[in-house]
Parts: C-alpha cells; structure tokens; sequence
C-alpha cells in the first residue's frame, strides 16, 4: 500500500497505519470470498466533536 507502513499480520489480515499514526494501525485488509467493508469507525479527540459530526 503506498503511503501505508505495515505493522503486523494476523491470519488472513493485514494491518496498517499512515506514517503520522500514533496508534497500531488505522486500515486492516482482510482476505475474503467477496468485496466489501465489514467494519468503519471514525476518530475525535472530545466526545463533544463525535455530537457535533452525529448533527451533521
């Protein structure tokens, strides 16, 4: 993945986090039958900014 660092694999995944990413990772790639996306979550430093974005 370009731009991406890999940090770890578990089973059929794949970890990753961008270079700035202070957490383990922030995309998981995971092998399967199909396309799709199990799985998003988002980031926000205060609750009071996951209130504002839900209002959006």
């Amino acid at each position: 993945m370009i731009g991406l660092e890999e940090t770890g694999r578990v089973g059929d995944s794949v970890y990753f986090k961008a270079w700035d990413e202070y957490d383990h990772h922030s995309l998981i790639l995971t092998k399967a039958k199909s396309a799709g996306v199990a799985y998003v979550a988002f980031k926000v430093e205060m609750l009071d900014d996951l209130a504002y974005y839900e209002s959006k």
